[in-house]
C-alpha cells in the first residue's frame, strides 16, 4: 500500500505518484498536492489541468478554466523563451514595472529596440539598451530574463510610508537554490520578488544554475562548447551555459565583443544604490569585488565571495575541487613541487589525486532544506564499491558523481590508506600504496607491516626520527605548529608546519616525538619513564617511586 503525503518512508517508490521520498513523502518540485495526491503543474495559457491549485502552482492567481490554464481577466498572457507568463501591459512577469530596465540615469522604463523588415512587413526584437542577451521583450517592455532575475540580490524595496503594510513576498537565494520569504516595503525593489514561494520555485527552479539557456533553435546536444545539455528536474532538455562560460569575462551572454574588462558594471540607474558584487578573474584565478550599477551587466555577477568561489572553482579540474591557498584562493602551480602528494599539477591548479576526491567524506550543509533530490553515487570506503545516493543541495563534498560509471572511473584504483604506527605507508611513482608479502620486500628503510587491512611498508623508526627537518609546502589551510626529532642534540624541536608534504620526522605533540624518537635508554634495556603529561622523564629516588614495571636506575644514558 502506497504511503499517504506526509507519511513517513524510506523510498520513493512507497510514495504516490508525483511525490519523492524526503523522510517523508512530498510532491515533487513539478507537481503541487491536491486531496492528498500529487498533480502536475501547468503553465498558464497550456492545457492538461484539472484544478486551480495546477495553475496557481505556476502563475498566482491563474485558474483551470475548461482544462487550460487562464491568466486573471486584467493580465495578458506572453510567450517568453522559458515559459508563458500573466502580466499586466506596461510590467514585468514580476514585482510589476521595478524589475525592468531604465533608460542609463533616469526614470524612463527602457522599451524593446526593434527592426521593421520591409519585405516580410513583421518587426524583430533586437534587444534593451546595451543588454540584448539579458532582458526579453515582454509586451512591449524591456525585462530582465529568468537567468537575470534569479541571480538578483535580496531587495526589500524603498523607504515605505508610516500608513503602509509590509507586504510577504519570496526571493530566490542563487547561493543556496532556495526560495526564501522576505518582508516587501510595497515600493521599488527588483525582479528577484515573487508574489508566492510556489511561483518563485517554478520560475527559478528546475532550469540552469546560472545564466539563460540556449534558444530551443540553437539546443542541438553539444553542438556549443559553452553549453551543456541535459534533462532537468522540470523534465525539460536546456542546453545551459558551463561554468568556465559564465565566469570569463562574457559572463555567459553570447555576445559578438569581447571588452577588455573581466567584468561588467551594468548601467546606472537613477536612486538606485550601487552594489557590492563578486567575479571571478581567469587570469588570476580568483574571485573580486566591484561595483555593480544595480542593472544589465552579465552573470559573472555574484552575491558574496564565497557564492562565487563554490560557482566557478566547480570545473577547474577534471572531478573534484582544486585546492586553494591560506588566502582561499585557488592554488596555482607550474608544476608538481607546488602541489601536496595528494594533488596534482593539472591545467596551472592543484587538483586531487582520486584518492583524495573518493575517500572524502560527505557531509550535509547546516540550516539547509533539502528541497528536490537528484541520485548521485559516492564511493563508499567500508563497501569497497559505488553506491547510489539520494543528494540534493545540503549535501557538500567532492565524493559525488553524477553516474555510476563515472564513480568507477576515477575510483577504481582507490584503497583505503593503511595506518602504520610511525609515519605513512610507502607510495609508488603513481601514489599508490606499495603493498609487500614474503616474497615482496620493502624498500631500505622500511619495513613490513600489517596495518589491519593490508601488509604495507611501512618507515622504521630509525629511519624516521633520522630525517631531516621539512617544513613542507603552502596549501589549503594556516600554518600548523608541530615537533621534529633533532638527532644530534637527541630533543624535540618545535616548528611551523606548511600544512603539506614534508617527511615523517613531523609529529603533533612533544610527547608524540619524545615517545616515538628520544633515545633514554636504561642499563638493562628498554626506554626510561615518560610522563605524558610533560613529555620529561620522570625522576625517582628509590623503587617505591617507580610502578611496579619500572625500576629507579641512576645510570640513564641520555643526551641534552
Amino acid at each position: 500500500m502506497l504511503q499517504k503525503l506526509g507519511d513517513n518512508c524510506t523510498r520513493n517508490t512507497e510514495c504516490v505518484s508525483g511525490a519523492v521520498c524526503l523522510g517523508t513523502c512530498r510532491c515533487r518540485s513539478t507537481h503541487v498536492p491536491v486531496e492528498e495526491q500529487c498533480w502536475k503543474k501547468v503553465e498558464p495559457g497550456n492545457v492538461g489541468c484539472t484544478f486551480d491549485e495546477q495553475c496557481e502552482g505556476v502563475w498566482p492567481m491563474t485558474t483551470c478554466q475548461s482544462g487550460q490554464c487562464a491568466c486573471p481577466e486584467e493580465e495578458t498572457l506572453i510567450e517568453t523563451p522559458e515559459g508563458n507568463v500573466c502580466v499586466v501591459p506596461g510590467n514585468c512577469p514580476t514585482n510589476n514595472v521595478n524589475g525592468a530596465l531604465y533608460e542609463r540615469a533616469t526614470h524612463r522604463v527602457s522599451t524593446c529596440l526593434t527592426f521593421t523588415s520591409k519585405k516580410e512587413k513583421n518587426y524583430q526584437f533586437i534587444g534593451c539598451d546595451e543588454y540584448p542577451e539579458v532582458y526579453d521583450c515582454i509586451a512591449g517592455t524591456c525585462c530582465p530574463t529568468r537567468g537575470m532575475t534569479c541571480i538578483q540580490p535580496l531587495s526589500t524595496g524603498g523607504t515605505k510610508d508610516s500608513s503602509a503594510i509590509e507586504d510577504e513576498r519570496w526571493w530566490y537565494n542563487s547561493a543556496t537554490g532556495q526560495c526564501q520569504p522576505f518582508k516587501y516595503t510595497g515600493q521599488g525593489g527588483n525582479s528577484n520578488n515573487f508574489l508566492t514561494q510556489l511561483q518563485c520555485e517554478s520560475y527559478c527552479g528546475g532550469r540552469c544554475a546560472r545564466g539563460d539557456p540556449l534558444p530551443l533553435e540553437d539546443s542541438i546536444p553539444n553542438s556549443n562548447d559553452n553549453y551543456f545539455c541535459k534533462i532537468h528536474v522540470s523534465d525539460r532538455q536546456l542546453c545551459c551555459p558551463i561554468p568556465s562560460f559564465i565566469c570569463s569575462p562574457l559572463g555567459g551572454v553570447n555576445v559578438d565583443k569581447t571588452t577588455m574588462r573581466p567584468f561588467s558594471n551594468g548601467s546606472p540607474r537613477r536612486g538606485a544604490d550601487v552594489l557590492q558584487r563578486w567575479y571571478w578573474d581567469t587570469n588570476e584565478m580568483t574571485c573580486k569585488n566591484f561595483k555593480y550599477y544595480g542593472q544589465g551587466g552579465n552573470f559573472n555577477n555574484f552575491g558574496d565571495k564565497q557564492e562565487c568561489v563554490d560557482f566557478c572553482t566547480a570545473r577547474l579540474c577534471p572531478y573534484g575541487s582544486p585546492l586553494h591557498d591560506p588566502s582561499d584562493n585557488v592554488q596555482k602551480c607550474q608544476g608538481q613541487e607546488q602541489c601536496p602528494e595528494t594533488h596534482e599539477c593539472k591545467g596551472s591548479v592543484c587538483c586531487p589525486r582520486p584518492a583524495a576526491t573518493c575517500l572524502q567524506g560527505l557531509k550535509t550543509r547546516e540550516k539547509c532544506k533539502s528541497g528536490e533530490t537528484t541520485t548521485k553515487w559516492t564511493y563508499s570506503t567500508e563497501h569497497n564499491m559505488c553506491k547510489s545516493v539520494l543528494a540534493s543541495r545540503c549535501l557538500v563534498g567532492d565524493n559525488q558523481f553524477d553516474s555510476m560509471e563515472e564513480c568507477e572511473t576515477v575510483c577504481s584504483s582507490v584503497q583505503a590508506q593503511p595506518k602504520c604506527p610511525i609515519g605513512r605507508a610507502y607510495k609508488g611513482p603513481d601514489q599508490v600504496v606499495v603493498r609487500c608479502s614474503s616474497s615482496k620486500r620493502c624498500p631500505s628503510n622500511y619495513e613490513c607491516i600489517y596495518t589491519g587491512t593490508v601488509h604495507a611498508c611501512c618507515p622504521s623508526r630509525e629511519f624516521t626520527c633520522n630525517q631531516g627537518l621539512q617544513t613542507g609546502t603552502t596549501c589549503g589551510m594556516s600554518t600548523l605548529q608541530r615537533w621534529y626529532y633533532d638527532p644530534m642534540h637527541n630533543r624535540c624541536n618545535q616548528f611551523e608546519y606548511q600544512g603539506c608534504n614534508g617527511n615523517d620526522n613531523n609529529f603533533v605533540t612533544r610527547l608524540d616525538c619524545i615517545e616515538t624518537c628520544h633515545r633514554s635508554e636504561c642499563p638493562d634495556g628498554g626506554d626510561a619513564l615518560i610522563d605524558s603529561s610533560n613529555g620529561r622523564i620522570i625522576s625517582c629516588e628509590r623503587n617505591d617511586d617507580c610502578p611496579s614495571t619500572h625500576t629507579c636506575s641512576r645510570q640513564v644514558s641520555t643526551v641534552h
